[in-house]
């Protein structure tokens, strides 16, 4: 069988089978050497043994780079820092290795919502503090039903924040924005440069769902309104605002904040006062005045006549609110902007809440620019605000 020389493994199996037929069978396994047999006596020589393929060192290896991974991203209790809260940031600031293993499991090895708050849970627990995703599911079910039962059953189940963290993270925001309302109207565009800047305040009836039942809160509400004068400078207007940086209240600043009375100012004036009389004009108008006024009723006519003419001549015709906002759109007027002020929780008709929106609502317009405070208001709310002023 040498044929004058060494044979190698592989030649060797070739030629038995050769000479041998089906007599022999030759087996092989991947990372192990192919051996032959005879048929009839390979079944009642080698037995089939299950293999535990369990490796608790592969497992233990596992569990350390994603504990080392979790520990090893950076975390303060000193800020919140709002520019973390994005799908980009929340992926970087959680374990690689964690993630790739949840994602394998609940969404064959897609990084999706699920898979990505279910890791963050996992860390949390490992590194003992809040990260995005559940401190924001806490915030955003604290600001939907405001029920501490909620939160805390969902954290004692290990899935958000704790309540006291959330509620430090809101104390620590309202904070944050009652001293730097004049970076924030900045950011948002908010400014003389931009346009005039106008506001407004009415009563808010609001129905509030709590576990107990519907609460309706009868408030003060704020707004303030922009026309821009042409095309916004640019840099003007800075809306994302998750480069803000927030500082975490302590323990003990967090439990001191909400203690300040939520109507600071009180009127001590007259408690009646009469409407004031209506201004009588003693002289004419301008010529300016009215030359702009001609020109405002000329551009209406203008309109009213384009609207109709559609009406009759095009199948695609709209309602005359439709045609006008087709139009100003058309012409390539910049947006009016709103920003809600902060809800007042008391009777908007008493002279104290009137007298607090007032200061609050002319600090606000003063930030943004504004030499002349403009103000609108319904009539029941007029009388009383001429009155505290």
């Amino acid at each position: 069988m040498s044929y004058g020389g060494e044979l190698t493994r592989k030649q060797m199996f070739s030629k038995l089978a050769m000479h041998l037929g089906d007599n022999v069978v030759v087996l092989s396994f991947d990372g192990c050497a192919s051996i032959i047999g005879f048929r009839e006596f390979v079944g009642k020589i080698l037995k089939v043994a299950k293999v535990d393929t369990e490796d608790e060192d592969a497992e233990d290896a596992l569990a350390r780079k994603i504990l080392a991974e979790s520990r090893d991203i950076p975390f303060t209790k000193t800020k919140y820092d709002l520019g973390n809260f994005t799908h980009a940031k929340i992926e970087e600031h959680t374990s690689a290795t964690l993630l790739r293993f949840i994602s394998k499991l609940v969404s064959t090895g897609e990084v999706t919502k699920a898979s990505l708050s279910l890791s963050q849970s996992i860390q949390q627990h490992i590194t003992n503090a809040c990260n995005q995703t559940t401190l924001g599911l806490g915030v955003k079910l604290h600001h939907k039903f405001g029920s501490r039962y909620i939160i805390d059953t969902l954290h004692e189940h290990g899935y958000i924040a704790s309540y006291d963290e959330v509620r430090r993270f809101r104390k620590s925001a309202a904070k944050y924005v009652s001293e730097n309302a004049l970076m924030l109207h900045q950011m948002m565009g908010f400014t003389k440069s931009a346009g005039l800047v106008f506001g407004w305040y009415d009563n808010f009836d609001l129905m509030v769902s709590t576990p107990n039942g519907c609460r309706e809160t009868h408030a003060m509400a704020t707004e303030f309104q922009m026309h821009p004068a042409g095309i916004i400078k640019p840099g003007s207007s800075q809306s994302d605002i998750n480069t803000i940086i927030i500082p975490r209240l302590t323990s003990k600043e967090a439990k001191s904040v909400g203690t300040n009375r939520s109507i600071p100012l009180h009127y001590a004036g007259q408690k009646k006062v009469m409407p004031p009389a209506i201004a009588t004009r003693t002289t004419g108008l301008s010529y300016t005045e009215l030359c702009a006024r001609q020109t405002s009723l000329h551009a209406a006519h203008v309109k009213d006549t384009e609207w109709l003419n559609s009406l009759s001549m095009d199948e695609n015709s709209m309602e005359w609110n439709g045609f006008n906002n087709h139009l100003a759109r058309s012409q390539g007027k910049p947006a009016t902007a709103y920003m809600f002020g902060p809800l007042i929780d008391a009777p908007p008709h008493h002279p104290d809440t009137i007298l607090t929106t007032l200061k609050y609502m002319q600090e606000s317009l003063v930030d943004m620019g504004m030499t002349c405070i403009h103000l609108s208001m319904d009539m029941q709310l007029y009388e009383v605000t001429k009155q505290v002023c």
